[in-house]
Parts: C-alpha cells; structure tokens; sequence
C-alpha cells in the first residue's frame, strides 16, 4: 500500500474528499496511490498542507 493512501486512510478520508482538497480528481489521485503516475512538487506541497507536516514524495 502507498504511503499516500496510508496517509489518507489514516486520516479517515475517501479518495473524492483527498481529491477535492488537493484540486485533482479522483482518478489522478488514484494513479498517484498506485504509484502509476510521480507526484508533483506542486501535488507534495498540497499534501503536506492537507496532513499538517513535511513529506518527500517528490524525487
């Protein structure tokens, strides 16, 4: 499992509630949990303001 959908499990969120926060749908963010698809700079800022601490997902 993606340390994404950890995070958004964790937080008791479903993939639209995520997706509607960071501004993508909710097929975009499921390649980005199923690691089809590298997150963005602007997506990993979005979702360390969502989750409240720093992350690395970015290369």
């Amino acid at each position: 499992m993606s340390s994404i959908k950890k995070l958004r499990i964790l937080s008791d969120l479903s993939q639209g509630e995520l997706a509607e926060r960071l501004g993508i749908s909710q097929s975009y963010l499921s390649l980005l949990e199923r690691e089809k698809r590298p997150v963005t700079k602007e997506i990993n800022e979005k979702l360390e303001q969502c989750f409240g601490f720093s992350l690395k997902f970015t290369n």
